[in-house]
């Protein structure tokens, strides 16, 4: 799965409507890759859920410490620097 996220960041056609259903993934890694890549395509119909995501990570499983997985202040701090981005796009006429 994570290895099909950049390659879908490669084509802005297609690539922020394949990516926006994994801003609901289980896996925050997922999300927090997705997120990057949608904002690689400045695909701002992604904020609100990334918004969403990173309002309720406190209370988030996904982001909760697990054994043998990245440290999940850096993963959400991925997709936080993905909602700034998103933030900078300049919104559609």
């Amino acid at each position: 799965m994570l290895a099909l996220i950049p390659l879908a960041a490669e084509f802005p056609a297609f690539g922020g409507p394949a990516l926006l259903p994994l801003t609901a993934h289980p896996d925050a890694e997922v999300l927090a890759e997705a997120a990057q890549a949608l904002a690689k395509l400045k695909f701002a119909k992604a904020l609100p859920p990334l918004e969403a995501a990173v309002a309720g990570a406190l209370g988030d499983p996904r982001f909760s410490p697990k054994e043998g997985r990245p440290d999940p202040t850096r993963t959400l701090a991925r997709i936080e620097a993905a909602v700034s981005a998103l933030r900078r796009v300049p919104a559609e006429p």
